[in-house]
């Protein structure tokens, strides 16, 4: 097989045509498949929202077509969305609007609802009888049909974030055409792969769901149980405001409150740096160290980490706390992360726009400290279910990549089902 990827390959960098394949309106594919024009495969819908159907939908890069309502907890539509185009299961839609997530727009089926309503900037379809709709599914969720896009799209004619496609152009396009058991077994193989990646996200919402209740019932019961004190008095704080280091490309890592999440630091984020020979200066209060405790002040507001690099720098908005006096880091960040905490915090927050705490504020906050042997029993259990949430996601990660990788085989024909 691996022979097979990397002969195809070869071929394809030199414009050879390898043996079993030919090429059509330039796509590579196996002799057996055929190229066909989108109105073979698909009818367009001109259906109206003449029942006034209210159920907005908007597209979603995990989700597909779900609700605004579901989606934003708002509406974005006009109130008269008799114009609307009313969609029913099943049905494709393609919106023209481009992001950094679908630079060709994206077409997506209904499935999550009955029916519902799209703008009617949108372009809506459905298959033909005859047509394996589910394989076409999988292909333009592949991002497959971005090619077609490409060529029609008038390059240089955006108007207010939508690609310039004409209706017709969109019908005119091509898509590959496997033969109609190939079809049926290739979107087996990829829809079996959806079930078992749909089935992770269910466990990792169910596991995130036992944290909350764990930290909730851990957390809770220890106010008014143990002695509360001062963040200050029990931690080295240090709020390293006024240092506004100059950058660079290369250097020390600057973390700023933008890579620090809700339990880790995301250093593909706002990757920024600070030059090397003024990290000492930048750093004079205080170096940071592998375990110390991280909070954000804003932008966004109470966010917690640990660090995991000794040689990084902070950024404005972030204060370091380094745990002493009975008290260990790890408990300090499973606490700041509590709800209990979080709550206390929101209501010290302040700011119209832009959400923060003061410093100040921040380090008269008091919090219960319990016997280290008590702290470090609570830390395993917060762990224990931290890792058995990050096991189920790199699990999901596999998943996800495995099924990028087969879309790319399957549906272009470099490897082929047993029919």
């Amino acid at each position: 097989m691996l022979k097979k990827l990397t002969d195809l390959k070869e071929k394809k960098q030199n414009d050879e045509i390898p043996e079993g394949y030919k090429k059509s309106e330039g796509y590579l594919i196996p002799k057996e498949w055929n190229l066909v024009q989108f109105k073979d495969l698909f009818n367009r819908l001109t259906r109206k929202n003449k029942e006034n159907n209210q159920n907005v939908l908007t597209i979603s890069a995990r989700q597909g077509l779900i609700s605004q309502m579901d989606y934003y907890n708002t509406l974005y539509a006009s109130e008269n969305k008799l114009g609307y185009s009313l969609l029913h299961k099943g049905d494709f839609s393609y919106n023209k609007s481009y992001s950094g997530d679908y630079a060709y727009g994206a077409i997506k089926r209904l499935e999550a609802y009955d029916k519902g309503i799209v703008s009617p900037l949108y372009i809506c379809f459905e298959a033909k009888e005859g047509t394996n709709a589910e394989f076409y599914n999988q292909y333009f969720e592949s991002g497959m049909f971005n090619r077609e896009i490409y060529k029609i799209a008038q390059e240089g004619a955006r108007n207010h974030g939508l690609l310039n496609v004409s209706t017709e152009d969109f019908f005119d396009s091509f898509l590959v055409f496997p033969l109609a058991k190939e079809q049926e077994k290739i979107a087996d193989v990829l829809i079996r792969l959806d079930k078992i990646i749909a089935l992770k996200k269910e466990r990792i919402i169910e596991e995130t769901r036992l944290k909350k209740w764990l930290t909730i019932n851990l957390f809770d019961t220890l106010q008014h149980k143990y002695p509360e004190k001062e963040i200050c008095k029990i931690t080295d704080y240090i709020d390293y405001r006024g240092k506004t280091p100059k950058k660079a490309t290369t250097g020390v890592f600057l973390v700023t409150a933008k890579n620090i999440k809700m339990g880790f630091i995301d250093y593909n984020v706002s990757k920024e740096y600070i030059p090397s020979e003024d990290y000492e200066f930048v750093m004079q209060r205080g170096k940071p160290q592998i375990g110390d405790v991280l909070i954000t002040t804003e932008a966004p507001c109470g966010n917690v980490a640990q660090i995991d690099n000794e040689e990084v720098a902070l950024a404005q908005r972030v204060i370091l706390l380094r745990a002493k006096n009975g008290i260990c880091n790890e408990y300090l960040c499973h606490y700041l992360q509590s709800g209990v905490f979080q709550k206390q915090l929101r209501i010290f927050q302040t700011g119209l726009t832009a959400q923060g705490i003061k410093g100040e504020t921040l380090h008269k906050m008091k919090i219960p400290v319990p016997p280290l042997a008590k702290q470090v029993s609570i830390c395993k259990v917060v762990s224990e279910q931290n890792n058995v949430i990050a096991l189920l996601e790199e699990e999901l990660e596999h998943y996800e990549e495995m099924k990028k990788s087969l879309m790319q085989l399957l549906l272009t024909g470099i490897v082929r089902v047993n029919i």
